[in-house]
């Protein structure tokens, strides 16, 4: 990733991952930031993830803890919008 390539990353549940996401995110705006961090580093000015979910439940649980300085969120309820 800090080559400028795209990743997909598919874990089990308990796993870490959204530590990983957050922890990530972190990272990429880090080095945006101060780019001598990582001087090869080359990432989109507006980096995203995009995190689905398989439960409305463990959607919701997992937002609130996405909300932190820095990195904004958008969550989307396909499921609610639907008449």
């Amino acid at each position: 990733m800090l080559d400028g390539h795209n990743l997909l990353a598919i874990s089990a549940t308990g796993s870490g991952r959204s530590a990983y996401m957050y922890m990530l995110m972190h990272v990429i705006l880090a080095i945006l930031e101060d780019p001598t961090l990582c001087p090869t580093a080359k990432f989109p000015c507006n980096p995203a993830i995009l995190a689905i979910y398989p439960t409305t439940a463990l959607e919701e649980d997992q937002v609130p803890s996405l909300r932190t300085p820095n990195v904004v969120n958008k969550l989307i309820l396909e499921s609610r919008n639907k008449k």
